[in-house]
Parts: structure tokens; C-alpha cells; sequence
């Protein structure tokens, strides 16, 4: 493997070498990726912002706690990391683990309190963006479109199947079922 001291066309020769030695005749051209380049590559610190949880301190569910262990693993790394976070949640402001906390109300009524926090929470990082984020909860994937619209890549990620979940009536179900298509 090569090291970060080499310099790109040592390593291209040594590519080449290693080819032509081999049952081909002819070296073969592969991308640079071929290699361990890890030490080749500019390292930058991303700013990710994680939406649609109650947030950190994890308090309550599996998105939380998603939500705090990937959220100070990233910081520890350098990255700059803002976690969404509903009124309430937590008597901690500012920071936590390296994380900035941003505390938004949200309504209180169980069917709205995700969606109408997710809502202020997209709106918000329009507004004051972040290089990523991390949407969690299919149920928010009407906010999609918000993201999209500000540039900022989205990732989604989800807990299973919620419509084949007992604990939503049928007409929660019906609503994961279409969220979880978009």
C-alpha cells in the first residue's frame, strides 16, 4: 500500500510495475482509488445538522440515542454538529458532548408535535445552513422538498417499517405508508 510520503507518480509506476509483472501485458490504467489514499486526501470539517428527533440529551427513544452516539462521534472528529431539539426535551442550552443545541417549540399534541418541530426545525436551517443533515423519522419526509430547495443534502434515515407498526390507528398508517414512498 502506499503512504502519504510517496508521491502520486511513485505510486502510478509502482501500479504500473505490479501490472506488467502480472498475466497482463499491458499496465493497466485503474483510477487513483485503487489505493489506500486516505492520506492523500484533503481532510475538511463538514457542518451536519440532525432534524427531527426531541434531540439531545437522549432522553426518550432509538432516534435520540442515534442521535447523541453519532452526533458526539462526529464532533470528536472534528466536525461541526447541530442537533434540532423540541422545547422541553432537556433543561441543557447551548452545548452538549460538542454538539450545538438548537431548541425549538413544537406543537403538543401527539399526531403534530414531530411533524410541526421538523417544519420550524427545516425552515430554520434554510435560513442558517449547514454543508449536510441527517433527517430522522420517515414520518418528516414532507420536509423533504425544503431541503432541496436550500441545497443541502439530505440523508434519510429511518426505523423500520412504522405503517406495519400496532401502536398507529389506521389513519397513521395510512400517513407512514405515503411518507415512507417519498
Amino acid at each position: 500500500m502506499a503512504t502519504g510520503t510517496q508521491h502520486i507518480g511513485q505510486i502510478r509506476e509502482k501500479h504500473d510495475r505490479e501490472w506488467s509483472q502480472s498475466r497482463r501485458s499491458t499496465p493497466l490504467r485503474t483510477p487513483l482509488l485503487w489505493y489506500d489514499i486516505r492520506s492523500l486526501v484533503v481532510k475538511r470539517s463538514l457542518s451536519i445538522a440532525m432534524v427531527g428527533t426531541r434531540g439531545a440529551p437522549a432522553h426518550y427513544g432509538g432516534f435520540e440515542t442515534a442521535v447523541e452516539e453519532i452526533g458526539v462521534r462526529l464532533a470528536d472528529r472534528g466536525h461541526q454538529v447541530r442537533v434540532y431539539c423540541r422545547t422541553g426535551n432537556s433543561d441543557v442550552t447551548g452545548t452538549y458532548r460538542g454538539m450545538e443545541l438548537v431548541t425549538l417549540p413544537a406543537l403538543r399534541q401527539r399526531s403534530l408535535e414531530t411533524l410541526s418541530h421538523t417544519g420550524l426545525s427545516a425552515f430554520h436551517l434554510a435560513a442558517h445552513r449547514t454543508d449536510v443533515a441527517f433527517l430522522f423519522n420517515a414520518a418528516n419526509s414532507p420536509f423533504l422538498p425544503v431541503f432541496r430547495a436550500a441545497r443541502i443534502p439530505v440523508a434519510t434515515h429511518v426505523d423500520g417499517l412504522e405503517w406495519k407498526r400496532g401502536k398507529w390507528g389506521k389513519g397513521g398508517q395510512r400517513y407512514y405508508r405515503g411518507a415512507e414512498t417519498a
